[in-house]
């Protein structure tokens, strides 16, 4: 109750901010503490990646950005185009002084009313018995709220959920850049609820060669979507080969799809832990077509697909892993 509390009070902020005057652009003033010269990229907040949008050279120290977003957004400010780790902040149009330290990894932003309700959220986020969807109950109108789901959360809700969330924000947020994102969630979701046919799909094995989820038409397969930099899934392996065994001689196999983005690490992770079915992977990280084709957000996750490719269940661990097998091969 406490927590509700504090966070609905946050409520304020929002509301002044709501009252300021109609800005449609935002400038960003920089400052960046441990450099001179160079660029600086601003990167957008993707969903699981950055894309940069647009650069600035330092002069003595300081950048300059100008443009304009629909709605709030999270955006990174970083010294290197191909850092994955930017800086992050809630950008908004509005006129911003923003200080940068990336060898101390801080970021001071000051004219973004987001970016203060951001970091604020964030810290009740860290909190024992945060919910994210007492958080959207609060602060319907929040792009805050709709990003913190698209990004950290929506992986623990089922389609209902999702769908009943989606249903909560307010209408200021139907154009917005997240609900767009959680709006073409629940769409992909849809065709890959148990009892409809497997969407097909064709990925390079360690080898190179094509290997599609048709051809283990007439076997139950284990989609097993994973990756060796992934320690939840190196700490389920046990389970995962421990299931293959006990199985493997009753029309079952496992196809296991991995989200690696390094070729070495990948087959290296594949030859260490003894993983002796099929194994395939664009190396393309969350950026792989297989991860829109079957709305993961959380990895690992199981899919098991029947003899007539139909889905049988979704687990998100290996105690739903077994329940699911336990029933399937009753």
């Amino acid at each position: 109750m406490k927590r509700e509390i504090a966070i609905g009070g946050l409520g304020l902020l929002l509301a002044l901010a709501s009252c300021r005057s109609e800005v449609n652009e935002y400038v960003i003033n920089g400052q960046i503490e441990d450099a001179t010269e160079g660029y600086v990229y601003l990167k957008r907040v993707d969903d699981k990646s950055f894309t940069v949008v647009d650069s600035a050279r330092i002069e003595n120290g300081k950048f300059l950005f100008l443009g304009s977003l629909n709605g709030p957004q999270a955006f990174g400010l970083t010294t290197s185009s191909t850092d994955n780790s930017p800086l992050l902040f809630f950008l908004e149009n509005a006129p911003l002084n923003i200080v940068l330290n990336e060898s101390e990894k801080k970021i001071e932003v000051k004219g973004s009313e987001s970016d203060v309700f951001f970091r604020q959220v964030q810290e009740y986020s860290k909190q024992d018995g945060f919910q994210v969807d007492t958080l959207i109950a609060n602060h319907p109108s929040s792009a805050v709220a709709a990003y913190l789901l698209m990004k950290s959360y929506s992986w623990g809700f089922d389609l209902d959920g999702l769908k009943n969330l989606r249903n909560q924000f307010d209408s200021s947020l139907d154009d917005s850049y997240y609900v767009y994102q959680l709006e073409d969630l629940i769409k992909r979701k849809e065709s890959v609820q148990v009892g409809q046919i497997a969407t097909d799909f064709t990925l390079p094995d360690v080898e190179g060669n094509d290997v599609s989820l048709s051809s283990f038409r007439g076997q139950y397969v284990l989609l097993d979507f994973w990756a060796s930099w992934c320690p939840d899934c190196r700490r389920e392996i046990p389970e995962v080969k421990a299931a293959y065994e006990s199985l493997k001689d009753k029309n079952f196999t496992i196809l296991g799809v991995s989200l690696d983005r390094n070729r070495e690490t990948w087959t290296s992770a594949i030859d260490k832990y003894e993983l002796t079915w099929n194994h395939v992977s664009d190396l393309k990280y969350w950026q792989s077509d297989i991860v829109r084709l079957y709305a993961i957000r959380w990895i690992p996750t199981y899919i098991l697909v029947d003899p007539e490719g139909r889905i049988v269940f979704t687990a998100l661990d290996s105690k739903g892993l077994e329940e699911g097998l336990a029933a399937a091969f009753k």
